[in-house]
């Protein structure tokens, strides 16, 4: 009798390891970026709609001019960076800095638009120097493909060339299609908001990458990688000079 209760305990706790295994819920696993490790993508830019504006403060540049290169206010590190319908796009894994110094290079804002459904990202960077550690912070459109961004990222140099920090590579609370896009470095604490996200129809979403590293320079700038993704109205906050000596550590 005593071997029989026991058979029939073992028979019971193995179905409730087995119901446990097939209702329960998998642990969350961590987003995984699809542009790592694959070659910059090549190719000329593609077309696009508007960029609906998302109330930039302090405009630097509007893109409203001709189609062609990204102009003599800009320098273009790595692969291309150009106009395209009033808007900037950049590819080839393209990053460019604005060329006026405005302060410590922790503040930059720009408006975003996923374009088709192909794999693009688009971004700012922060503290650009010597282009291995500045701050390389992207939102990022993969799988689904459904034309809308889903995930963003908080790396260093070009597309983690340089590592990730904070929270690394990260799916997005509520993918979105446009929003404007602003980055700020305060000590150690970079804080990324999204507004306007799809013209108003969904609430801000604010993220928090901290650890990033010690400030590289001060240029500031946006990123692309396949001329796909556009970006509008490219603004930064001034610092006065005589205070950057006092913001950057």
């Amino acid at each position: 009798m005593r071997h029989t209760k026991d058979l029939h305990l073992i028979v019971m706790l193995a179905l409730v390891v087995t119901l446990a295994m097939v209702t329960g819920t998998p642990a969350q696993q961590g987003a995984v970026d699809e542009t790592l490790g694959r070659p910059a993508p090549v190719g000329g830019p593609m077309s696009g709609g508007p960029v609906p504006p998302g109330g930039t403060e302090a405009l630097l540049d509007d893109f409203n001019r001709a189609d062609g290169p990204i102009g003599s206010n800009w320098t273009v590190w790595d692969g291309y960076c150009n106009v395209l319908s009033n808007a900037a796009v950049c590819g080839s894994m393209g990053r460019a800095t604005f060329n006026s110094g405005l302060g410590a290079g922790d503040e930059a804002e720009v408006d975003i638009a996923a374009n088709g459904t192909s794999l693009q990202y688009a971004g700012l960077l922060l503290n650009y120097g010597a282009g291995s550690s500045n701050l390389f912070l992207k939102v990022q459109e993969q799988s689904p493909y459904a034309g809308q961004f889903t995930n963003g990222g908080c790396y260093t140099g070009n597309n983690d060339t340089g590592g990730a920090f904070g929270l690394g590579f990260f799916p997005l609370t509520s993918p979105f299609t446009t929003a404007h896009m602003a980055a700020t470095r305060v000590g150690d604490d970079v804080t990324i908001v999204f507004s306007n996200i799809d013209g108003g129809a969904q609430p801000d979403q604010t993220y928090v990458c901290s650890g990033a590293p010690a400030r590289e320079g001060i240029g500031v700038g946006i990123l692309g990688y396949a001329g796909i993704a556009q970006m509008d109205n490219f603004g930064s906050a001034a610092i006065p000079v005589e205070l950057m000596s006092l913001s950057v550590e």
